[in-house]
């Protein structure tokens, strides 16, 4: 008697547990690994400041910050590199040039930062596109870049636009998750309007690739 109520009450736990776990968050990035990645020793990692989307009307300076520092923590939390944010000014003197400008990666301004800030590769974050009127949309692009060959060996994308409902069915299970509530409380219908949010859940997206 004493087993059978055991029993009941561990699968009453178990079940109990089962309803309260926290929603699968659908991924809507896409990701390209080399082939050879697992031949690169990689334990720290400097994520370098966020470019903004080509049209002048983007995010600037403190919106962009604050990505890089969302996208830091997200990377740390989920990976087990020992990962580092760079400000401009941290790059000072070091011919490290976006890819964006010449589409290449400069070696002496790899070697440089990995001689001064102790690390292995180089993540970089941009915004390729991003609409901050309603309905919201955004594109980010983050590739990571090994410092002794300058090779990419790791890049995702993403492209979110509120009114697909893939978007919305996935920003319901991310603030679930947050606040554990199944439905998703109401935070996911503020970041259908709150462009920081959004591409901060974009940003998080692309993190959970790497």
């Amino acid at each position: 008697m004493i087993a059978r109520v055991a029993t009941a009450a561990v699968l009453a736990a178990g079940s109990l547990l089962a309803g309260c776990m926290a929603p699968t968050v659908p991924l809507l990035s896409h990701a390209r690994v080399a082939p050879d990645f697992d031949t690169y020793a990689i334990a720290r990692v400097a994520v370098l400041p966020v470019d903004g989307p080509p049209d002048a009307d983007g995010p600037q300076g403190p919106e962009l910050r604050a990505l890089q520092e969302d996208f830091t923590s997200f990377v740390a939390s989920g990976t087990p590199y020992e990962v580092i944010a760079l400000r401009a000014f941290d790059l000072d003197e070091l011919p490290l040039h976006s890819p964006r400008l010449d589409g290449h990666w400069s070696i002496d301004g790899l070697l440089g930062v990995a001689e001064r800030y102790r690390v292995d590769a180089v993540l970089h974050l941009e915004i390729t596109r991003e609409r901050v009127y309603a309905p919201l949309a955004v594109g980010l692009y983050a590739e990571l870049v090994s410092v002794d060959t300058g090779q990419v060996i790791w890049n995702a994308s993403v492209e979110l636009d509120a009114t697909d409902e893939p978007v919305r069915k996935a920003l319901v299970a991310y603030y679930g998750r947050e606040d554990g509530a199944r439905d998703g409380g109401s935070r996911w219908e503020v970041a259908l309007s709150s462009p920081q949010r959004f591409v901060r859940f974009a940003a998080w997206q692309l993190a959970q690739q790497l």
